[in-house]
């Protein structure tokens, strides 16, 4: 199978040291064949990962869908609307940077056709706040 990882640089709003709130990430793209998503989210310059998300997307007869919903379908809020797109709320939401990785993980390597979703865009959320970031007192001298 050949797999996706995509790995973003790190994001500061107002500098390397300057503080800021991350809010959410959403992704959009079209559907290929089935698989999960995994996001993993880092901060502050750290090695390690402080969140990850495995995300299952809805099943395929929800995506590139080519006929218009019937009215009702939009009304109620029906998932059917044909568009690959997933929204994470990030709970960690004061940082000096964030950066984030997205890899697609396939479910059935025997009839997966080795391309699970192709990313058309990603959107972040954030607000830079005045001021830079307090840094913890054993890393002050």
């Amino acid at each position: 199978a050949i797999t996706q990882k995509i790995s973003s640089p790190w994001i500061r709003g107002g500098g390397d040291q300057w503080w800021q709130k991350v809010f959410d990430l959403t992704l959009v793209g079209k559907y290929k064949s089935e698989h999960q998503i995994k996001v993993s989210m880092y901060f502050d310059y750290e090695l390690y990962a402080d969140a990850v998300y495995l995300l299952d997307p809805l099943t395929s007869g929800n995506y590139n869908i080519l006929t218009r919903p019937t009215n009702g379908d939009i009304e109620s809020g029906a998932s059917v609307d044909g568009v690959y797109q997933l929204q994470i709320d990030i709970p960690r939401k004061a940082c000096q940077a964030f950066r984030f990785v997205i890899e697609d993980v396939p479910l059935n390597i025997a009839s997966n056709s080795g391309e699970s979703f192709a990313l058309a865009s990603f959107q972040i959320v954030y607000g830079v706040k005045n001021g830079p970031a307090k840094i913890p007192n054993v890393k002050t001298y």
